[in-house]
């Protein structure tokens, strides 16, 4: 949740940042966590300019996702190659 509150005040950098130990933490993090943490990174990643990250991320986030949210990264994911 931290990540997606620094995100929507557009603290870009450090929304990845706080992805990224989310991402790291052990034990794992839930795969639904995983999924949130991969997706801002991915965006943050989009906004910054940073494309290949962005599709880096938006990979990890889609191999998590399901239903409407796999469509949204696909989407995502498209745009950003």
């Amino acid at each position: 949740r931290a990540a997606e509150d620094l995100y929507k005040a557009q603290e870009l950098p450090r929304a990845v940042e706080v992805a990224g130990v989310l991402l790291a933490r052990q034990p794992p993090a839930t795969p639904a966590q995983q999924r949130i943490a991969w997706s801002v990174t991915g965006q943050s990643q989009f906004d910054q300019g940073k494309f290949p990250e962005a599709e880096t991320a938006w990979v990890q986030a889609r191999q998590l996702a399901t239903g409407q949210e796999l469509d949204d990264l696909t989407e995502r994911l498209s745009v950003a190659v």
